[in-house]
């Protein structure tokens, strides 16, 4: 997109640092190629918004139809994509239209601050068996991880059953929860209802995941006071930690993941889920986000199917959870500049589940109506694309350990 290789939008822009960084080492062929796939997407770009504004658009054909100008002229001034106008209600916001991060821009921005895929850092946060290992080097609380030599074992692995998802897998696509039948000799798959004696795990899985790796942990439980705003999957915390300077990492972001209702094992807001912006200092949740079963969202200060109040709660072990965050960057993962956590709080604590190399901004700015380059993480991302400007890198962590 021109703006992406130019920073050419109109109006101030999210990291005016970034776009420097890449009007300076574009190379000249691929800002041409740039420029031409730019031309091609505002050229489409009518269409798609028409598209757009059928299925999301709200109100009478009058006010659909003043959605999709603004659709077309977010999308020629700011190379906004047609979909996140109802993504971030664009059409209400009062921040600048060119401070929302678009959806293509941020895995450059992470390769910059964290590395490309197949460094050390990313791999690390990656790879989730590298991931496991990494955590438990550094006595960091996180989900056992089963050995192959496990899953033939005749009874099952954990009283509350196992959580099974694909080595590679994202968005939570491909996850399967196994409960443990009521003879405690076999396991059910709670997507597809094959009942199978626990002995069998690994050729089961196998034949299910058609060769592919997989991965096998405990099913963990939520907190009781998470469980009345979560009653299906295990909730989580995506805790964004940052190197703020070459001595501290600070927590800049937090959103809460919950579940919609006991049928899902999976707290991905695009499973139909729902998703609260959490204060950081305070650690009280606002109202929340949910994604209703037609493919739209709202609202809501209270759980849709609990009834339990959201908005106003304070997350249950928020200190703990934010301290293992901080701790795990520090300690296990310094390489990374900015890192996305998931953490659960479970009725023993907070356990990590996963790090996220290049944590999506979407979800927290939808959640929090706030745009990207207003906030304190696209402050510390600024500093850092100024460190790649004068000195060839982002601000590095120095070696240290927390008390």
């Amino acid at each position: 997109m021109a703006n992406w290789m130019f920073g050419c939008a109109a109006g101030p822009q999210h990291s005016e640092s970034y776009y420097e960084y890449l009007r300076r080492t574009t190379p000249a062929v691929r800002k041409l190629l740039g420029v031409i796939a730019c031309m091609i997407f505002l050229l489409l770009c009518p269409f798609i918004a028409l598209y757009v504004c059928i299925k999301h658009g709200t109100g009478p054909l009058s006010t659909r139809l003043s959605q999709m100008v603004s659709c077309i002229g977010y999308a020629w001034r700011y190379t906004t994509l047609p979909n996140e106008a109802y993504l971030y209600r664009l059409f209400d916001t009062k921040d600048q239209i060119g401070m929302f991060t678009r959806r293509y821009e941020t895995k450059g921005m992470y390769q910059l601050l964290n590395g490309k895929p197949g460094s050390d850092a990313v791999r690390d946060l990656k790879e989730k068996a590298r991931f496991s290992r990494k955590c438990l080097e550094h006595y960091l609380a996180t989900p056992q991880l089963f050995q192959k030599d496990d899953l033939k074992a005749p009874k099952p692995l954990h009283p509350d059953g196992l959580i099974v998802k694909p080595a590679s897998g994202l968005h939570g696509y491909g996850v399967i929860a196994l409960d443990v039948a009521d003879d405690g000799q076999h396991y059910k798959n709670s997507a597809t209802g094959d009942i199978f004696e626990c002995a069998t795990l690994g050729s089961y899985l196998e034949t299910y995941y058609k060769g592919e790796a997989f991965l096998v942990q405990p099913r963990l439980k939520n907190h009781p006071d998470v469980e009345k705003v979560s009653p299906g999957a295990l909730a989580t915390l995506r805790v964004i930690t940052a190197v703020t300077a070459p001595d501290k990492v600070a927590v800049t972001s937090v959103v809460w993941r919950l579940s919609r209702d006991g049928t899902s094992f999976v707290d991905n807001f695009i499973a139909g889920n729902l998703a609260a912006n959490v204060c950081v200092e305070s650690g009280i949740a606002g109202e929340a986000l949910i994604l209703g079963q037609d493919g739209k969202t709202f609202r809501s200060p209270k759980h849709p199917v609990t009834g339990h109040k959201i908005e106003g709660t304070k997350v249950p072990l928020f200190h703990e959870a934010t301290v293992l965050a901080v701790r795990a960057h520090v300690e296990a993962f310094s390489g990374s500049s900015v890192i996305g956590w998931d953490v659960a709080i479970t009725p023993t604590g907070p356990v990590l589940i996963e790090g996220n190399w290049n944590p999506s901004l979407i979800l927290t700015q939808r959640v929090s109506l706030k745009a990207h380059g207003t906030t304190y993480l696209a402050k510390v991302m600024e500093g850092h694309f100024q460190s790649v400007l004068e000195h060839g890198h982002p601000i590095q962590l120095k070696p240290m350990v927390l008390e």
